[in-house]
């Protein structure tokens, strides 16, 4: 897989997950199958900041602007 495609396969994966709304949130678990990292790596990114969440009734939610920001601060290359 290419890095161009990244982004469009993100969002494919992402649509399939949740539908579209105004303000969309993900789970940790959401991160981790649309990534293909484990739950663990994805909780690890939170926990050192590298990946912005918010706690909500005791749940971790990630914005999908944060993890789109995630992405993008992490890409390889020209």
């Amino acid at each position: 897989m290419a890095y161009e495609e990244m982004p469009s396969m993100v969002a494919d994966l992402t649509a399939r997950v949740r539908p579209t709304g105004s303000e969309r949130f993900l789970t940790p678990q959401e991160v981790a199958q649309i990534t293909g990292l484990h739950v663990a790596v994805v909780r690890r990114a939170i926990e050192r900041g590298d990946l912005k969440a918010s706690k909500l009734c005791s749940r971790l939610r990630i914005r999908r602007a944060d993890f789109d920001a995630w992405v993008e601060q992490n890409v390889v290359g020209p």
